[in-house]
């Protein structure tokens, strides 16, 4: 029995000193298709900068590197169990109403994405959340991010993220100053629909060839955010829309096509299939894509799901 135990020690430490002389693992190998994509994630859009790292980012993912960290960027911190807020004083009244809207967004997330990601998910990262003052401060901050785009002038809030093979890095959120205090329902919907972009570019499975089209990551956080509203559409804009918008493409050509047009795709869809459908629809979709999951959860092909859609629409 001894010579048993002083045996399997020994396996054990030569298994140790195995483990350690092996080279680390990457996550995961992403796909140039999905590469591409990702990079593409924001194109035309001004609520959304994307890229891909080709590094494995080391960790913890901590939010001791945050710009916001810097006392040379002016910002003062707040920070609670799963939030980093950064601000200026004045606006930190602003700053509370906006911690109490995150904390209120999760149930939400939860019921609409599937899940939440808390710290613990993202390697220990707090979601950063970003308070400016006005336009020009936004643009600075977005020019510190190294957002590589001047075309910030209409923009209410943005999701700044980089995927490399170790995963989602949520970079941060922000919110601009001329649009998104305006009133305490603007912030809110601002906010949400920033923070369902985080959620929904979590629970994407990058290992896999991804080509998610941009009408369901920009029409879900317009539907998200807005709990219980149906989008209002002009019978001119419903005809445009059902006119020129193709479901299997990768971009509508409008971006009111995009957010409207999409925000209506899943009123249908929880019109039709309920809030479970909806949930259904992207626990599929974040892996295999928007024609398999109609296929998979609704028994109907894309092209089918589309017409029924415009019928909606109709």
């Amino acid at each position: 029995m001894l010579i048993f135990f002083a045996v399997a020690a020994i396996s054990m430490v030569v298994i140790y000193e195995k483990g350690k002389e092996s080279e680390a693992l990457v996550d995961a190998e992403i796909p140039q298709e999905t590469i591409d994509w990702i990079n593409g994630i924001g194109k035309g859009l001004d609520d959304i900068f994307s890229t891909f790292n080709p590094n494995p980012r080391e960790t913890p993912w901590d939010n001791d590197g945050d710009f916001g960290k810097d006392t040379a960027s002016g910002y003062l911190t707040f920070e609670d169990s799963l939030f980093v807020f950064y601000y200026h004083e004045e606006l930190y009244d602003e700053m509370l109403k906006c911690q109490k809207m995150a904390h209120d967004a999760i149930p939400r997330l939860v019921e609409v994405c599937g899940r939440y990601y808390y710290p613990a998910d993202m390697n220990g990262r707090k979601v950063p959340i970003y308070l400016t003052r006005n336009q020009k401060e936004f643009e600075s901050l977005m020019k510190s991010m190294n957002c590589g785009s001047d075309n910030w002038g209409n923009t209410a809030g943005v999701h700044v993220s980089e995927v490399s093979p170790s995963g989602y890095y949520l970079r941060c959120l922000a919110l601009n100053g001329k649009f998104a205090y305006s009133s305490t329902s603007e912030m809110r919907h601002v906010l949400w629909h920033e923070m369902n972009h985080y959620c929904f570019f979590a629970s994407v499975n990058y290992s896999v060839r991804v080509n998610i089209p941009m009408w369901c990551y920009e029409g879900l956080a317009e539907y998200s955010s807005r709990p219980g509203e149906k989008v209002n559409l002009s019978r001119r804009d419903k005809n445009q829309i059902i006119k020129e918008c193709d479901l299997s493409e990768r971009y509508f050509p409008y971006v009111f096509e995009v957010y409207q047009g999409g925000h209506s795709i899943f009123n249908y869809m929880e019109s039709r299939y309920g809030l479970d459908g909806v949930r259904s629809f992207l626990q599929t979709t974040y892996s295999e894509g928007v024609a398999t999951a109609c296929h998979d959860n609704f028994s109907i092909s894309l092209g089918r799901f589309e017409k029924d859609w415009k019928d909606y629409l109709r």
